[in-house]
């Protein structure tokens, strides 16, 4: 099994996650966790730090550019650090809501 710790070792240096990941009770919870890794790590290594790319879902209330600042900036939150990539997820264009 690869940990957050080999993987950065063995120069992974990006990790992607979801605002809706760890939902219902759980909500945000995988942001959390790689915000605090990433803070150990960062301290343990010299400052140096992974990049970390998240997804918004848009969800049938988030359409809109300010929606969708609005969830990164609460992702950022979560991460305790900025988004480095952010992307938008399960479009409802798409007919899949």
């Amino acid at each position: 099994m690869w940990s957050n710790d080999n993987l950065v070792t063995r120069d992974v240096p990006f990790f992607f996650t979801a605002n809706f990941h760890g939902t219902g009770k759980l909500n945000g919870q995988a942001e959390k966790l790689l915000g605090r890794f990433m803070i150990e790590y960062a301290a343990a290594n010299g400052g140096r730090r992974p990049y970390i790319g998240t997804k918004f879902a848009t969800y049938p209330w988030r359409l809109t550019a300010d929606s969708l600042v609005a969830a990164c900036k609460a992702s950022s939150e979560r991460l305790q650090r900025p988004v480095d990539v952010g992307q938008v997820s399960f479009s409802s264009v798409l007919g899949l809501f």
